[in-house]
């Protein structure tokens, strides 16, 4: 990310985050390293490139988008690790805008 916004001059307008996996074990059937892998993936992921991104979507205005999935908002049975993940990174990104929403 780091090259690309020098190869840009740091002018960023948009970025759009499309990523994620998913695991179907259940929480309580999962797994610590399942749990950390999904987290790793969905939600740490998006926070570190927004936290990279954010100073130069500021100085274009620009903004961000974040795509993510109704298992977020809606448990699924069976996937409490991704559901636990949809629900962290939905949550980030509605603080995120609370934050930055002076910068607009």
């Amino acid at each position: 990310m780091h090259q690309m916004l020098r190869n840009l001059d740091g002018k960023l307008d948009s970025i759009i985050f499309c990523h994620g996996i998913i695991n179907y074990l259940g929480g309580i059937d999962g797994n610590l390293p399942d749990w950390d892998e999904v987290q790793k993936v969905n939600v740490r992921a998006t926070m570190q490139m927004t936290s990279i991104a954010m100073p130069f979507l500021r100085m274009t205005q620009g903004n961000a988008t974040v795509l993510s999935s109704s298992a977020g908002e809606k448990p699924w049975p069976g996937h409490t690790i991704y559901n636990s993940a949809m629900a962290s990174l939905n949550m980030m990104v509605r603080c995120a805008a609370l934050e930055n929403a002076h910068h607009q």
